[in-house]
């Protein structure tokens, strides 16, 4: 499955540094998104492709920083379908931009730090640990697939995302930014139920609109 083409497509990218395509695992081919021996449910305006996560770092330049690391820093992603709890099975980053003469290392640009709940993402991480979030950059994304997600992809699931943050009662002058849509492998996308831009932190939102994003 080529993820990247979707935050090729969604997300505009006009850079030259090469995305990784994502190849669907095997083991992941008997979901309930690819079964075909049951009756299809009533989906609404969503249907089984609508298993791909896509958030867009939307943060103001040149704010948004935390721990050094620029745009929206992603611990996790948790999503319930009535009992069922899923996290994310593949995911790829696009890098957005940096404002200082060296980017960020490796360390924070691994996206699968966003396959799981996030709950164990301390900030700052102890020292000597490696960050426990993946940093998008300004106007950078991040795609994850939910290969395990139901005959009705992520329809009338709840979304909760854990955006790192220093816990500070204060409110930033600049804080992280981000938006977030439920899409198709490659378009079209879904807005959830947030419908505006994110600030800092977990938020938790509902799948989805049948508003395009």
């Amino acid at each position: 499955m080529k993820v990247c083409a979707l935050l090729v497509l969604q997300l505009a990218c006009s850079s030259d540094r090469a995305v990784p395509e994502v190849e669907q695992d095997s083991s992941l081919a008997d979901t309930g998104a690819s079964r075909t021996d049951a009756a299809m449910p009533d989906c609404g305006c969503l249907g089984p492709g609508y298993q791909t996560l896509v958030i867009r770092d939307r943060s103001n330049v040149p704010g948004g920083m935390v721990l050094g690391s620029p745009g929206a820093d992603i611990c996790g992603i948790e999503v319930r379908c009535g009992d069922r709890v899923l996290v994310g099975t593949q995911a790829v980053l696009h890098f957005g931009e940096y404002y200082r003469d060296e980017p960020p290392g490796d360390e924070f640009l691994d996206p699968e730090q966003a396959l799981d709940t996030g709950e164990d993402c301390a900030i700052p991480p102890p020292e000597g640990a490696q960050p426990a979030y993946v940093s998008l950059g300004f106007s950078g994304g991040l795609v994850v697939l939910f290969a395990n997600a139901g005959p009705c992809g992520l329809a009338g699931c709840q979304i909760t995302v854990r955006e790192a943050d220093l816990n500070d009662p204060q409110p930033r002058e600049n804080p992280d930014r981000w938006d977030i849509a439920v899409c198709l492998e490659e378009g079209p996308c879904l807005q959830t139920s947030a419908g505006e831009d994110i600030l800092d932190g977990t938020a938790t939102l509902d799948c989805c609109t049948c508003e395009p994003w």
